[in-house]
């Protein structure tokens, strides 16, 4: 072969790998922005922005629950003090 072969061989190889990489590039790039979309919506949900993201709401169903706990253990203490006042009404002698 001579010279100029080699060189139009050559080129034609690399202008075929530039075309195969080009296409694995753009196949990896079509693959990979859902996932980054994907990515950045859950970053979005996870960062407090004042109300409307997942962890704010998290944070605002845990304190309802304290809240809602320290209102039925004060229930709760009012009811057994309804219980011992009853207990101790019925059990006097008549």
């Amino acid at each position: 072969m001579t010279p100029q072969d080699w060189a139009g061989f050559i080129f034609t190889l690399l202008s075929i790998s530039g075309v195969v990489l080009g296409g694995i590039r753009w196949y990896i790039q079509v693959q990979i922005k859902p996932i980054a979309e994907a990515v950045n919506d859950i970053r979005a949900e996870t960062k407090t922005n004042g109300g409307t993201s997942m962890r704010d709401e998290i944070r605002a169903i845990k304190s309802e629950q304290e809240e809602a706990k320290q209102l039925r253990k004060a229930t709760s203490d009012k009811l057994d003090h309804m219980y011992d006042l009853f207990v101790e009404y019925v059990s006097r002698p008549k």
